[in-house]
């Protein structure tokens, strides 16, 4: 059994009071993807099952539909910049038809001067914060309430 390993992360900039609300119904072109030379990778997309409250959702594929490569371990990262402060609560819906031992996902708010690396953990890396720990098995939608 390999492992499959996969994080999503969020990155921090300069403080500030804003409500904010990201989904993918829109064409939003603020989420980048950090998979260089990953089999399994983040995307958002309409796969059947996806999506909790509209058509699209962000999930992980091989190729573009709603599954993964078992047999390749893989790290990548789905990346969009927000703006948070102290007073605000970051926290978000998902699910996730996992293996407890090996597939999950994380995460974190990366300091807004440092991108991941494909491969990579977040692990060591300064200035990070995690914002949940392993995200697994889950086949109904939860929610997540990652900071306040």
């Amino acid at each position: 059994m390999k492992k499959f390993f996969t994080l999503i992360l969020v990155l921090v900039g300069i403080c500030s009071a804003q409500a904010a609300l990201i989904d993918f119904e829109t064409a939003n072109t603020d989420w980048q993807f950090v998979h260089t030379g990953q089999a399994n990778y983040w995307t958002i997309g309409t796969a059947a099952g996806s999506a909790a409250g509209g058509s699209k959702a962000m999930y992980v594929t091989s190729g573009g539909g709603y599954a993964y490569n078992e047999s390749s371990t893989s790290v990548s990262w789905a990346c969009i910049p927000v703006i948070v402060n102290s007073q605000e609560a970051i926290s978000f819906d998902w699910k996730g038809a996992t293996e407890s031992c090996c597939d999950y996902v994380r995460v974190y708010l990366f300091p807004s001067y440092q991108l991941p690396t494909a491969g990579s953990n977040a692990n060591g890396v300064s200035g990070v914060i995690s914002l949940s720990g392993n995200l697994t098995t889950a086949s109904s939608w939860q929610n997540c309430a990652g900071r306040k």
